[in-house]
C-alpha cells in the first residue's frame, strides 16, 4: 500500500518498477562491488511477497519492470516467478516487459527463463555478460569460476531460436592486451553476435577489489575521472551537481596509446560490423571463405586513415 495514493492521484501517468526478488551476489569479480559488498550472500524475499508484489503490478497497470536482482534464473524459483510474470500480463495486461540481468552459469534454467521473457513479453534482449575472453584476464578479475562455455552455449541456442542478444565487453581490464581485446571481438562475432556488442570502459568502484589501491598497483592501472553521463542524454544536459566515475586508461598490459586505440576498435567496429556498413561482406569472407574476422578487422578496421596520429 505505500505507493498507492500516489498512483491514485496522478491516474494519467505512466509508472516503470525496480524490482527485488533477491538481494545479493554469489560472485566477486574485481570491477563490481556487488559481490564484494554483500561478501557473496544471497538474501531471498519470501516467495509471497514476490508473487503478491506481481499482483500489483497488473493491477495498478505498471506496464514496464526492471528487476535489480543480480543473477534472475540462478535460483529454481526464478522460473515460477518469470511465469508468474507472464500469467498477470495474461491476465491483466500488464507487465509487459520485464527486464531482468541474466545469471552465470545456470545455462539451462537461464534459457529457459529467458526464452520465456523473450516469447511472452517485450523486451531489449538478452544480456550474454562475457566481459573477456582472456583467461589471463578473467583470472585476474577474479571470474575464472564463471564458464565461457556457458555463455558460448547460451549464444548458440538463443541464435537458433531467434531470440535477440548483445554481449557485454569491458574495455581496460587488468591483463589484456590490445591484441586479446581485439582478438576478443572477433571471438564473440565468431561463436554468432551478429546483432550488437555494448562496450563498456572499465570503471573503478570504491568497494570493489579493483578500488583496493594494491589491486591498482599490482596491475598498472591509470585512471582518470569522468562525468557520469547516460548514453542516452542529449549533449546539452547538464546535471545540477555532476558526479564522476574513475575510468582505467592504462594498465601494464595496455598502455594508454593502446588503450585509444582499442577504444577506437570498439567505436569501428560498432560503425562496420554491427551497424550494418560492412557485416554481409565480413560475415561471408569469414564463413565461406574461411577468413578470420580478426584477418578482416586488421584490413578493414586497423586500415591507416591519412592524417591520423594515435596520441
Amino acid at each position: 500500500g505505500t505507493y498507492d495514493a500516489i498512483l491514485d492521484d496522478r491516474p494519467r501517468d505512466r509508472w516503470v518498477a525496480m524490482w527485488e526478488t533477491n538481494r545479493g551476489c554469489p560472485f566477486s569479480c574485481a570491477f563490481c562491488d556487488w559481490g564484494g559488498a554483500t561478501q557473496s550472500k544471497v538474501n531471498r524475499f519470501g516467495m509471497e511477497r514476490v508473487l503478491d508484489e506481481v499482483r500489483w503490478f497488473g493491477e495498478q497497470g505498471v506496464r514496464f519492470v526492471f528487476c535489480c536482482d543480480a543473477n534472475f534464473g540462478m535460483l529454481p524459483r526464478d522460473v515460477e516467478i518469470a511465469e508468474a510474470v507472464v500469467a498477470e500480463k495474461r491476465r491483466s495486461g500488464a507487465p509487459t516487459s520485464l527486464s531482468v540481468q541474466n545469471t552465470k552459469n545456470a545455462t539451462d534454467r537461464a534459457y529457459r527463463v529467458q526464452t520465456l521473457i523473450a516469447q511472452e513479453l517485450d523486451t531489449i534482449g538478452v544480456t550474454i555478460s562475457l566481459q573477456s575472453t582472456s583467461p589471463d584476464t578473467l583470472a585476474a578479475i577474479r571470474r575464472s569460476n564463471i564458464s565461457s562455455e556457458s555463455f558460448g552455449e547460451l549464444q548458440r541456442r538463443y541464435s537458433r531460436d531467434g531470440v535477440y542478444t548483445y554481449t557485454d565487453l569491458i574495455l581496460g581490464l587488468p591483463g589484456e592486451t590490445y591484441d586479446a581485446f581485439a582478438d576478443g571481438v572477433a571471438e564473440v562475432i565468431a561463436g554468432g553476435q551478429h546483432n550488437h556488442v555494448q562496450f563498456h570502459d572499465c570503471s573503478v568502484l570504491p568497494n570493489a577489489a579493483m578500488g583496493d589501491p594494491e589491486y591498482q598497483r599490482q596491475f598498472g592501472l591509470r585512471t582518470v575521472p569522468q562525468v557520469i553521463r547516460s548514453i542516452h542524454d542529449r549533449a546539452e544536459n547538464v546535471d545540477e551537481v555532476p558526479e564522476y566515475l574513475d575510468i582505467v586508461v592504462e594498465t601494464d598490459a595496455m598502455p594508454a596509446p593502446d588503450w585509444v586505440r582499442a577504444r577506437s576498435f570498439a567505436w569501428v567496429a560498432n560503425a562496420f560490423y554491427f551497424n550494418r556498413l560492412l557485416q554481409v561482406p565480413i560475415a561471408v569472407l569469414a564463413a565461406r571463405g574461411g577468413v578470420s574476422t580478426r584477418t578482416l578487422a586488421g584490413a578493414v578496421f586497423e586500415a591507416p586513415s591519412p592524417g591520423l596520429t594515435w596520441v
